[in-house]
């Protein structure tokens, strides 16, 4: 989970993300999330998206401005995406589903240190509600 945070914090490409409002935590209790600034968002979709280039079909998007995008329902769930740019863009780690002192010492420690190190708050989101943890 270090690493993962580590990744994302100082990934400077294009990605794939699920818009908060959109997203409704169901099922997802403890995991871990990284909370991106609303700036950095530059399109978004109703549903699952993707990117392709001259029919060819791509699992991410980057920073070349000659690629589309696209998106379709899914039938079977209520998960919607939007792409951001990365740099510089992550604001937060949230924890889903309970607050961050429910989590195993192992997984709070790494998540209070990645906060620390890379000046980071902690939220939790629960209910479809967005909670800054008290530290």
């Amino acid at each position: 989970m270090k690493d993962s945070i580590k990744f994302e914090v100082f990934r400077k490409d294009e990605a794939a993300c699920e818009p908060i409002v959109k997203f409704t935590g169901v099922g997802h209790k403890g995991q871990i999330g990284v909370l991106l600034k609303n700036e950095s968002i530059f399109r978004e979709f109703k549903y699952d998206c993707w990117s392709y280039k001259g029919g060819q079909w791509f699992n991410r998007k980057d920073q070349h401005p000659d690629r589309l995008y696209a998106s379709k329902p899914n039938n079977v769930s209520n998960h919607a995406e939007a792409w951001a740019h990365m740099d510089q863009a992550v604001c937060g780690i949230v924890v889903c589903g309970m607050n961050i002192w429910q989590l195993t010492k192992e997984r709070r420690n790494t998540i209070l240190n990645a906060a620390a190190k890379y000046d980071l708050a902690v939220y939790r989101f629960v209910n479809g509600s967005l909670q800054k943890e008290e530290l």
